[in-house]
């Protein structure tokens, strides 16, 4: 951690006049300090010396190595695409890398430990396997590489790093993924259904009545940040979190934390929003139709 706070305050001094990095700084004194004791801290030394994970809220919280490791890969180049994380997210993982003003989609603050990408309802914390699947596959037309090529025990290091950066996987309990019933079959029945539950939910208002991005309030979007966001367009573009029919129920159900989609997991029946995944499928103009 006081490796973490000197990066810190080195990459502020070298980036003055840039959003500030100080607000991670305190955030990781912070983490510093929330130990009760004496006796907690040298505890948790102990477990880290022996490898043994503790358990927080249902999170197994890394041992000491496991952290540094993990530190390491973020900030190191990955041989298989010569890309790091540092690079777009921060040397102290705010967002604020030294890409990030290049770059049209906002790269992730790993201190505000909130995710667009997960299968736990809206509002909660990612699983390790989403984060593992969100780092494998990366995430298209956003700057996101997969590194899918990294050795699995770096992945899991680095995601191990990357919680550690955020109190919310200290001090929030897991959520379970939300369930995903079989897919049914398309028909032309459940492409009409899905198409009624499209405007009725008022996906036309951000994506189009055409699905194509460009609905009345589009251009008016920000993320919870104030940055300008653009819906989807489903008629041809590349997916972020999956194409598959599975992948898009869970963003519907789920919504899109720091977004403006919402999650429709209250409002929509599970056969309702299969048939709104039939019927955004559907618009994809690389749709063979149904079969």
């Amino acid at each position: 951690m006081v490796l973490n706070i000197m990066a810190c305050v080195k990459h502020e001094r070298r980036h003055m006049g840039r959003a500030s990095c100080f607000p991670c700084v305190t955030l990781l004194v912070g983490l510093v300090l929330t130990y009760d004791s004496y006796a907690d801290l040298q505890s948790s030394v102990d477990q880290a010396a022996s490898g043994v994970l503790r358990i927080t809220n249902g999170h197994a919280c890394p041992p000491e190595a496991s952290l540094s490791h993990g530190r390491a890969v973020y900030l190191r180049n990955c041989q298989s695409c010569q890309r790091n994380c540092q690079s777009c997210h921060g040397i102290c993982g705010d967002g604020n890398g030294d890409y990030a003003p290049t770059l049209r989609i906002k790269p992730r603050d790993f201190a505000a430990g909130v995710y667009k990408w997960r299968s736990t309802p809206t509002g909660s914390l990612p699983t390790d396997e989403d984060l593992l699947q969100t780092l494998s596959r990366g995430v298209p037309e956003s700057g996101m590489p997969a590194f899918a090529g990294m050795p699995e025990k770096d992945r899991l290091a680095v995601i191990a790093y990357i919680k550690s950066l955020s109190p919310r996987f200290n001090s929030e309990p897991v959520e379970k993924p939300i369930p995903i019933p079989p897919e049914p079959a398309m028909t032309m029945e459940s492409v009409k259904k899905g198409r009624l539950a499209y405007e009725r939910m008022g996906c036309t208002a951000c994506h189009g009545a055409a699905g194509n991005g460009w609905g009345p309030i589009a251009l008016s979007l920000t993320d919870d940040d104030g940055h300008p966001i653009r819906p989807a367009d489903l008629t041809g573009s590349t997916w972020k979190g999956g194409c598959q029919g599975e992948d898009i129920y869970r963003s519907i159900m789920t919504g899109l934390d720091g977004t403006p989609m919402p999650s429709f997991e209250k409002q929509l029946p599970p056969d309702e929003a299969w048939a709104m995944v039939h019927y955004i499928q559907s618009l994809d103009q690389r749709w063979p139709g149904v079969p």
